[in-house]
This record gives C-alpha cells, structure tokens and sequence, in this order.
C-alpha cells in the first residue's frame, strides 16, 4: 500500500453496473454515482432515445436496490446524496470508467474536487467522449492540465480498473476493452491557453 491512501477520497462518475470498493484500492472512501437521474432531469441525456434511456434507469434503480445489501458498496443516483457525503474540496480522485454520453467536469465536480486533485477516464480508444474537449467542460479547460506522471496510488487504481474490471457497452451486449487512459490534475491557479498569451 502506498503512503497515505487511507486518508484518499474517490469519486466514480457514470458508475452504472460497475460500482467501485474501497477496499480494494485501500482507500478511505469511494462514492459510486449514476448521473442518469440528473441527465433525466435536466434534459440532457443524449445518444440514447428518450424510450432506451428510461429502460436504464429501471435498470439502475433496480440495481442500486440489489447491491444496496453490500453496506461497503456506496452508490448514489442523485446529486444531493452525493453532497451529503462530501463536502466541496474534499475528493482527491474524480475517475470514470468508459464514459459516455455526458460531460465528466462540470462546475459541480471541479467544486467536489480538492485543488491538485486528479481526474482519470479510462475507455476503449474508440470511445468519442475520451477527449479534452468531451471531458471538461469548456469553461473549465484552462483549470486542468494533462498529467501523464500521476502519483503512484492513482497509477496503481489505473493499473488494477485496467487489468482486473471489466467493461461493457450500456446495454452490456459486449465488452469494451480499457486501454484508453486521460489524466488531468487540477491546478491551483487558471493554465494561460494560447489565446489568452496574444
């Protein structure tokens, strides 16, 4: 175990059928979030129909009922629930796995996330949501820098979702090998883009 991972703090965004554990990243915490609630909400679902998005939300409410009689398995499918949990500035580690259909950094999650806090996707290659541009949203690009040499408990987590889960498409007709991995830290003060040096 590396130093310090009893006191880290994880956030799993779109965790649909693949809750994390803490234990098995000897963490202090990991909250597993299915943002699909919100989506439906606010309107924002997308690359799904309207009928195939409600046919998965069924399907989450009836699988966070089922792993709800794991009391190490903390998954939540509303946002107030995650806040109840934790406060703003308190995640070190925002992570998704096969992220789609949805902005993983929004002014929500760069609230939860700690300054120097790391953001880590991990896909397949063919996934289009894994790019800068899919990830973070817009207004909050010139706050996350690219880091390619994270800490080596974010490098463990990277190796073992890489090696030992596994990961389906929505419907779970088929896996979708992880090999794709983007990691952004937060930083303390706002990166200076091109556009703003001329």
């Amino acid at each position: 175990m590396y130093a310090d991972t009893k006191t880290k703090k994880i956030l799993n965004i779109g965790a649909g059928f693949l809750p994390l554990v803490a234990s098995d990243f000897e963490v202090k915490e990991v909250i597993n979030y299915d943002l699909l609630q919100y989506q439906k909400d606010t309107g924002t679902i997308t690359d799904k129909t309207y009928e195939e998005a409600k046919q998965y939300f069924r399907t989450v409410l009836r699988f966070k009922e089922l792993i709800a009689r794991y009391p190490e398995v903390q998954y939540f499918t509303k946002r107030h629930e995650v806040d109840s949990q934790y406060s703003d500035h308190t995640v070190d580690l925002v992570i998704s796995i096969s992220p789609y259909g949805f902005t993983l950094v929004d002014s929500w999650i760069n609230e939860k996330l700690k300054p120097e806090g790391y953001i880590v996707a991990i896909g397949h290659a063919g996934n289009r949501y894994m790019s800068e541009e899919r990830l973070i949203s817009a207004d909050l690009r010139d706050r996350y820098n690219a880091n390619n040499t994270p800490e080596p408990w974010i490098q463990n987590i990277i190796d073992k979702v890489c090696k030992s889960y596994p990961s389906n498409t929505s419907g779970l007709e088929r896996d979708t090998p992880l090999g794709n991995v983007m990691i952004y830290q937060k930083t303390i003060s706002i990166r200076r883009t091109k556009s703003s040096m001329i």
